[in-house]
C-alpha cells in the first residue's frame, strides 16, 4: 500500500514534486539494492563524491543485510512509484531487557545523497523522514509486529524534528506513549490483537 505524500523540491527536473511512497524490504535477490546503489551512484557522481565513501557507517550495514536477509532483522527502502529510493534503514525485532512486548528498533537511517547534498530542501526532508516513519509504525502492525518502536536519529536535525512533532505523535490515538531520550525517539503502541495473543 502506498501513501500519498506531497513534496516540494528545491531544484531539479528529474525530481518528482509529489510522490506515493512505499518502505519495503531491500534484497540483493529481487534488484532492489541494485536500484538503490545505481541510483545512489549517480547522485553521488552528480556531487563528485563516490558511493563508496559515502556514509560508509551505515551504508554497508543496510547492503549486507540485503544481501542476506535475516528472519527478525530487515534492510528497508522508501520508495516512489517510479522506483526512486528516497530513504534506507535497518529494522530489528526483538525481546530485550526491560521490555515483555517485541521492540521494533530502527538505526542505521540514511536519506539519498540527493538530499544530504542539498538537491531537495527542508519540506522533502522532513516528508521523507515523515514517509519512513509512517511506514515503520504500518510494519509494526503487519510484517514486523511489536509493541513499541524504537527509532535511532542519525542527526542533530532528524532529533529537532521529530522533538518537534513528539507533542502531535502524543495526541494520536495510535500511541499510548511518545518520548524523547537523546537521539532515540521511543513509542508505545496501542495493545494490538497479535502481541495480545502472544504470537
Amino acid at each position: 500500500m502506498y501513501c500519498l505524500c506531497a513534496v516540494h523540491l528545491a531544484r531539479g527536473s528529474d525530481y518528482l514534486t509529489e510522490f506515493e511512497s512505499e518502505l519495503r524490504e531491500l534484497s540483493a535477490a529481487d534488484g532492489s539494492w541494485d536500484a538503490v546503489e545505481q541510483s545512489w551512484s549517480r547522485e553521488c557522481r552528480e556531487h563528485g563524491e563516490d558511493l563508496d565513501e559515502y556514509a560508509i557507517g551505515s551504508l554497508p550495514v543496510v547492503k549486507d543485510l540485503a544481501d542476506t536477509p535475516h528472519q527478525r532483522t530487515r534492510a528497508l527502502g522508501l520508495f516512489d512509484t517510479g522506483g526512486r529510493c528516497h530513504a534506507i534503514c535497518q529494522a530489528n525485532v526483538a525481546v530485550i531487557p526491560g521490555y515483555k512486548e517485541p521492540v521494533l528498533r530502527v538505526r542505521h537511517l540514511l536519506l539519498s545523497p540527493a538530499y544530504d547534498f542539498g538537491d531537495l530542501d527542508g519540506g522533502a526532508y522532513a516528508m521523507a523522514l515523515t514517509s519512513v516513519f509512517a511506514g515503520v509504525v504500518k510494519a509494526a502492525f503487519t510484517t514486523l509486529p511489536a509493541k513499541h518502536v524504537h527509532f535511532h536519529l542519525r542527526s542533530p536535525a532528524d532529533v529537532s524534528f521529530f522533538g518537534a512533532v513528539a507533542k502531535t505523535l502524543a495526541s494520536l490515538p495510535t500511541f499510548e506513549t511518545v518520548q524523547m531520550r537523546g537521539a532515540w525517539l521511543y513509542l508505545t503502541l496501542k495493545e494490538m490483537p497479535q502481541i495480545g495473543r502472544g504470537s
